[in-house]
């Protein structure tokens, strides 16, 4: 392990750490940290339009600065429609590591390509037509857990903050980015 530098993907994660490291340190209920209310807001896609894409042509999409304020800057939705996304498989972990959430990750499918990321509480939810997240596990235990066959997929996508030599430095080619 290395000491995290500035010039590295997440260092203001690792600045802010090893900044609160002693804090941390001292905590005695370690039972939990603070959460960033980032993750924590849930907002509602279902009234923002998506621009029309496919799995082939969303993977296409730059995962560093392309020059377009608009891929670069902020925060992009797109859907692909006609899109068959596949229930987890029976032994595949769905829920946070904390065990509070649904959360997994979900491969789906269009004419043109496969893909995999993950899907929050909500969507998995309503895409299985379950009221709550102890009906979607009893029916992932059991087997019963079933998703529409056709479907709309909504996702959004957020410019990684990396730079493109630290992908190359990593071994990362592009194929995925930060949703």
């Amino acid at each position: 392990m290395v000491k995290a530098s500035a010039e590295q993907p997440g260092a203001n994660k690792a600045t802010k750490l090893l900044a609160l490291a002693e804090q941390l340190m001292a905590d005695e209920d370690t039972e939990q940290f603070a959460a960033s209310t980032k993750y924590l807001t849930q907002k509602d896609y279902t009234q923002i339009h998506g621009t029309e894409t496919t799995v082939q042509l969303l993977l296409s999409l730059p995962r560093f600065n392309s020059g377009i304020s608009d891929l670069d800057e902020t925060e992009s939705v797109w859907q692909i429609n006609w899109t068959r996304i596949h229930e987890p498989e029976p032994m595949q972990p769905i829920h946070t590591n904390d065990g509070k959430r649904i959360w997994f990750q979900a491969t789906f499918r269009d004419a043109t390509m496969q893909h995999k990321l993950y899907i929050a509480e909500k969507a998995a939810l309503r895409l299985a037509g379950c009221e709550n997240a102890d009906d979607f596990a009893n029916k992932h235990a059991n087997g019963k857990l079933w998703f529409p066959l056709i479907c709309s997929l909504k996702i959004a996508r957020k410019r990684n903050a990396a730079k493109p030599d630290d992908a190359a430095s990593q071994g990362n080619h592009g194929d995925d980015y930060d949703s």
